[in-house]
């Protein structure tokens, strides 16, 4: 997609930060809109143009046109929205497994994602073990508290 610079919008420009090796160097412009623009040369004015703020809005109205024409929620018919059983059981049981793992983690001080929750794939999903990862920093704390 090619963009005409002249019809983007001016932005001013925060910081120019030169990269590369030599024969290669780039000067990366950050603009007050929060894109980077990418240059051989260092900008000589205070203000630029901004050609992913073009990108941004062509981007935007885009996902707007297929609102519009019914890809999204008005699209879902309600035979799919009634809920199924099966996912409401699994969904409560998740859940709890979530709230199993959230309890150890808080109990230990760390990360839930340190946490696995092991589960026995029946009508109730009964919880059969967990296995916990501890960093170095974890167990050194826990072995100054006990």
């Amino acid at each position: 997609m090619r963009i005409n610079k002249k019809k983007a919008p001016q932005r001013k420009v925060v910081e120019i930060t030169r990269t590369g090796k030599w024969g290669s160097v780039v000067y990366l412009h950050a603009l007050e809109c929060g894109h980077v623009e990418e240059r051989k040369r260092p900008a000589k004015t205070a203000v630029i143009a901004c050609a992913k703020c073009v990108m941004a809005e062509d981007f935007g109205q885009q996902t707007r046109d297929l609102v519009r024409i019914g890809v999204g929620y008005e699209a879902i018919t309600e035979m799919e929205m009634k809920p199924d059983p099966i996912e409401i059981l699994f969904s409560s049981s998740e859940r709890n497994v979530e709230r199993i793992r959230a309890r150890i983690a808080d109990v230990l001080g760390i990360q839930p994602d340190g946490v696995n929750v092991f589960v026995e794939q029946d009508e109730n999903m009964l919880v059969s073990g967990a296995t916990v990862f501890l960093s170095a920093a974890d167990i050194a704390r826990l072995c100054e508290e006990g």
